[in-house]
């Protein structure tokens, strides 16, 4: 649960609540499928952004995974040094944690994710933030 994310993400968070609420201390990334489309919000102490990722010929995780990367881009340099907990279907979680589980795409779209998460140096953790 959020306990275990925040035990994951850094011992110092003051607090952190989901479901669309706001995270002091922390930015939160969260994904959602939504009527087809993919929807990733990015709530940091200071901002909120949202983008929706529509092309229905690109898998719906490969366009999770990369509305993922847009929000990491999206982190400003003081941002990327405070723990960042992504909240995403299980099924995405999965595909980390089980990669010969995912398709090619979604190898190509893990591979570039942890690759921006690495360059900018984040410290990700990943939660089931909603009740």
């Amino acid at each position: 649960g959020v306990e275990r994310a925040v035990d994951l993400a850094s011992g110092g968070i003051d607090r952190v609540r989901g479901a669309g609420s706001p995270v002091s201390t922390v930015s939160s990334i969260r994904c959602a499928f939504r009527d087809g489309d993919v929807e990733v919000d990015l709530v940091t102490p200071r901002r909120t952004a949202g983008w929706a990722f529509t092309d229905p010929t690109v898998d719906g995780f490969v366009r999770m995974i990369d509305g993922v990367c847009t929000a990491i881009d999206s982190l400003t340099p003081q941002e990327c040094t405070r723990p960042v907990l992504i909240d995403a279907p299980l099924r995405l979680s999965e595909l980390l944690d089980q990669p010969n589980k995912a398709t090619d795409a979604q190898q190509a779209a893990i591979g570039r994710l942890l690759h921006r998460i690495d360059e900018r140096g984040v410290t990700a953790a990943w939660a089931q933030l909603r009740p």
